[in-house]
């Protein structure tokens, strides 16, 4: 005769035996209703900034002492393919001359105007006398194509007006753009 203790032994074994089987049947069903497969696929691009200056460099070798030459040149955020850029963009200029081995460098005041639409009236950007000469910065946007046209003035401001007393000596003529992102 079993005693009553290994009955309950025996059916509390039973039970547990039940359990696992409902447990591991049930179970996968619950959770899918909470589990669901996706599939898809996204692309992203990259913003381009596009920035061309367009006007060759400016030509100052016939600049006599006490002359002032003008030079025009564009800025536009188009590239060769007429495709505006994709973000805002600053810019300025830093213009600079440079001299040939031991000569000395030209007396030249730089100035700077801007010109933001056809019909509208030049700014000017800044520039003073100096070496290096810088700008103050410009933002052009990245919605339409925008064309900023700029005026360069070079002034040689030499008391000296004798042109044997600057025979052989050559500088270099240097603009430098720099452009950062607009947030």
């Amino acid at each position: 005769m079993e005693k009553n203790g290994e009955k309950k032994q025996r059916r509390l074994k039973l039970y547990l035996i039940l359990l696992l089987i409902a447990t591991s049947v049930l179970g996968p069903i619950t959770f899918s209703r909470y589990m669901t497969a996706l599939r898809g696929a996204d692309s992203a691009t990259v913003a381009k900034a596009r920035l061309q200056f367009i006007g060759g460099g400016p030509d100052i070798s016939d600049l006599a002492p006490g002359e002032t030459k003008y030079y025009e040149f564009q800025i536009v955020n188009v590239d060769e393919l007429d495709t505006v850029s994709d973000v805002a963009l600053k810019y300025s200029f830093t213009f600079a001359f440079t001299a040939q081995g031991s000569a000395p460098l030209l007396d030249l005041t730089y100035d700077l105007y801007y010109k933001p639409t056809p019909s509208s009236a030049q700014q000017h950007v800044g520039m003073t006398t100096g070496d290096p000469a810088k700008s103050n910065p410009v933002v052009i946007g990245h919605t339409d194509a925008e064309t900023h046209t700029f005026f360069l003035a070079i002034t040689w401001n030499a008391t000296q007006q004798d042109p044997g007393t600057y025979a052989n000596i050559v500088n270099s003529f240097t603009i430098l753009t720099q452009v950062e992102q607009v947030d």
